[in-house]
């Protein structure tokens, strides 16, 4: 019994595991793609590649993936900067500007173009969207109108069915009456054929 609460979760944990397996593939055919074209490995470069997102591939989600990357991102393969440090004070300087440039927003680093570009693709995504969302919302409206269609009918019938049982037993019941008559007289015929 103490084994259950492992076996219940056994399957969720192979389904991550395949997930995660899928997502180092597809990263990896993303990164030889862009590596063959000549580009620079970045995150902008793999989602336009493949369309992954960086939380995908973070080190907290999968840690597999994140090597990966790490390992062909022209980020994390710059050069390292030949600074004579000369006093303490540019020690702290260039400590800190090395964890501003780390956590500033890649999208500083793009062209006004390229940020209006994105915008318009962003755009166009919301509105291709929405359209398919009223396109399903036209056809959710449309079952519904078909399936109150089908019941109308489906009553309909029910009720047709349910006159045609009544007549039949009415039927029934006058020819047990017949039936009942026709006896009476067939005994009276043979009682007065054979009367003295």
């Amino acid at each position: 019994m103490t084994d259950a609460p492992n076996d219940r979760y056994a399957a969720l944990r192979a389904s991550a595991a395949a997930r995660k397996q899928v997502t180092v593939l597809r990263l990896t055919t993303a990164i030889d793609a862009v590596e063959a074209r000549g580009e620079a490995v970045t995150v902008e470069a793999i989602k336009k590649e493949c369309g992954l997102d960086h939380r995908v591939y973070s080190r907290d989600r999968n840690a597999e993936a994140y090597a990966i990357f790490r390992e062909h991102a022209a980020y994390f393969n710059k050069p390292e900067p030949h600074h004579v440090a000369r006093s303490k004070n540019r020690k702290r300087r260039l400590r800190d500007s090395t964890h501003r440039a780390a956590t500033r927003d890649s999208l500083l680093d793009q062209s006004k173009r390229e940020l209006v570009a994105l915008v318009h693709t962003l755009e166009h995504e919301r509105d291709v969207a929405r359209v398919e969302g009223e396109v399903l919302r036209g056809e959710r409206t449309q079952a519904c109108a078909e399936r109150q269609q089908a019941q109308a009918y489906h009553r309909a019938l029910l009720a047709a069915h349910m006159q045609c049982e009544d007549r039949i037993f009415g039927l029934e019941r006058r020819l047990a009456h017949m039936e009942v008559g026709h006896r009476a007289l067939r005994a009276a015929w043979i009682d007065g054929d054979h009367a003295p």
